[in-house]
């Protein structure tokens, strides 16, 4: 029987495949050599994952067969024409000055035991013989595997003694093949492979963004958020490079402050399916008006498209060891989406960087500079009630709380219809976005501007300095100002109170409330880079035209200006102008 071997690598994934009838293989006997690999070098079977047990060994995986080979959509390779496949899962030491080369020369033992080294995993390799219409695999029970390269700088590789199994058979077989072996380095083609339907299994992470916030929702616990992404993935601005990102969001100690470390504590952190700021707890995804917010997974795959997808469950087990004065993290994940798993381990130091503030007020802004907004892609705005403010104790209704939105509008059905790079040219949706919420008086249907052409000039309360005391009893730690401050009878003397007022930018039961600054990366579908809340500032607002009703509310046009200021430590300006229609929904 004439053996024909190439070469093909493959992405390992969990090696399950059906039982199989019983079947007898042919008498051992000495393969025929074939001087060079079969033509299928494109399919790019041949995978090096470096060291992802985490024990120093470096994993190569390999498929030579004298048969035709393809890969399914789960990554595993299988026979498409009579013949036998042989993977395997090689495993050798990796040099601390090692860079990788190709598949390491030596004798490979066949064996489970994970004391010896170099071996072949017996757990992830095995033959597959197709004989007609069906198929066997066997288990590699004993033997070693040679593997050489000769003076052309290819290699040569021959099994020895070989035993494979299936139920009660064994069967003595050599198998030996000559040619070049390509393998792929999974670090940097994961992300490229990486189906949006199938589950992400220990997908490489060589980017890491550690961040504490602190007291962030005002429950008395630390937020951590680590960031894990493919490379080169979270730089890309076009949103387009193939990669994938988990971020997880967890609930700790929280950090004293001073010259406290900031530390990940060691235990078990679950995602619970509702909000629990409890320590060892993680925020569930959320949409957050149209941004990802809590434990999420972001993909863009080898086509382009984008992919978010909210965890509603599981676990991340943090263990640190201290490796050289240095603290060394493993974060073991098994998390839940919707369709698929998110599981994997990653080791590594997470040096926090500290986004809280000693005071406890938190930060949200990411603004570097000054902002003068470019509104010429919003065509029209939208306006809607999203809360009745109340007195704390003895509840009365004072105010309603009104929001507009002014944001470029969504695509159309046709632009929907075209491929993904086609859309954007025609119409992209995304740039510069103003959330601004205003305080109106009870029962007046959100009317910003009662009278025509007039301009009403409303304020960012409360309208005092971070530092005041009546700050910290009039605001939360995430910068929502409590509704008692829009209560006239409460203002007596404080003059910084003007009867027209807007509400300060915080975050609230997974959306943007008072009045924020959003941008949206062009040429992508939402992925934000830029938000800032307004902490103070004015608002100028003048109704142009009249109200004309409609079936679920009412429009005119108007005109806003805005001047407001950041909660970054320098105060950053955010400022614009925008006139056009706006509908006040029901």
């Amino acid at each position: 029987m004439r053996k024909i071997f190439g070469i093909l690598a493959f992405v390992a994934a969990a090696f399950g495949f059906a039982a199989c009838e019983q079947n007898t293989l042919d008498e051992p006997g000495t393969v025929v050599i074939y001087d060079g690999p079969i033509d299928l070098v494109d399919q790019g079977f041949g995978m090096y994952y470096g060291d992802k047990n985490h024990n120093s060994l470096g994993v190569y995986s390999v498929v030579l067969s004298d048969a035709v080979c393809f890969r399914d959509g789960f990554g595993d390779p299988y026979l498409d024409s009579e013949g036998d496949m042989l993977v395997l899962e090689f495993l050798a030491p990796i040099d601390a000055e090692y860079e990788f080369a190709g598949l390491p020369v030596g004798e490979y033992q066949i064996t489970s035991d994970e004391t010896v080294t170099p071996r072949v995993n017996t757990k992830n390799s095995y033959v597959k013989r197709l004989s007609g219409t069906v198929q066997y695999q066997y288990a590699l029970e004993s033997g070693s595997i040679k593997v050489s390269k000769n003076a052309q700088g290819t290699y040569d590789v021959e099994t020895k003694d070989l035993v494979i199994s299936k139920g009660s058979e064994r069967h003595d077989i050599y198998y030996s093949y000559s040619g070049a072996i390509k393998i792929d380095e999974w670090s940097k083609v994961a992300a490229d492979i990486q189906d949006l339907k199938a589950d992400v299994v220990d997908m490489p992470f060589p980017y890491v963004s550690p961040v504490y916030y602190g007291n962030l929702f005002g429950y008395g616990t630390g937020n951590y958020v680590v960031t894990l992404a493919t490379d080169g993935f979270m730089e890309d601005e076009s949103g387009t490079v193939p990669g994938v990102a988990v971020i997880l969001n967890m609930f700790g100690e929280l950090v004293p402050g001073g010259d406290t470390p900031i530390l990940l504590k060691e235990g078990t952190y679950t995602v619970y399916p509702e909000f629990n700021y409890n320590e060892y707890s993680m925020l569930y995804g959320l949409n957050m008006d149209g941004v990802p917010f809590g434990t999420y997974l972001a993909q863009v795959d080898k086509n382009g498209t984008q992919s978010v997808e909210f965890i509603n469950g599981g676990t991340v087990e943090v263990t640190r060891t201290s490796e050289s004065y240095e603290d060394v993290y493993t974060l073991k994940y098994s998390l839940n989406a919707p369709a698929r798993k998110v599981t994997g381990t990653w080791v590594g130091k997470l040096d926090f960087i500290d986004a809280s503030d000693g005071s406890g007020r938190v930060i949200l802004s990411t603004l570097d500079g000054d902002v003068a907004c470019d509104m010429s892609k919003v065509e029209r705005g939208h306006m809607a009630h999203v809360e009745t403010l109340k007195t704390t104790y003895n509840p009365v209704d004072i105010a309603e709380a009104w929001q507009l939105w002014l944001e470029p509008r969504m695509w159309t059905d046709e632009e929907m219809e075209l491929p993904f790079e086609e859309r954007v040219k025609a119409w992209d949706p995304n740039g510069d976005i103003m959330i601004l919420e205003f305080v109106v008086p009870l029962q007046t249907r959100g009317d910003i501007a009662p009278e025509k052409n007039k301009v009403y000039k409303y304020t960012i309360q409360p309208n005092l300095s971070m530092e005041d005391p009546l700050y910290q009893v009039s605001v939360s730690k995430m910068g929502r100002p409590y509704d008692d401050i829009f209560y006239q009878p409460n203002w007596k003397d404080y003059t910084y109170m003007t009867g027209t007022d807007a509400r300060r930018g915080f975050t609230w039961d997974g959306g943007y409330r008072g009045n924020w600054y959003l941008h949206y990366i062009p040429g992508t579908w939402q992925n934000m880079d830029e938000m800032a809340p307004a902490v103070k500032g004015t608002v100028s607002v003048t109704r142009t035209s009249d109200y004309v009703e409609l079936a679920d509310g009412r429009e005119a046009n108007f005109n806003i200006v805005w001047d407001l200021y950041d909660d970054a430590e320098a105060s950053y300006n955010i400022t614009g102008e925008w006139s056009g229609p706006v509908t006040l929904y029901n």
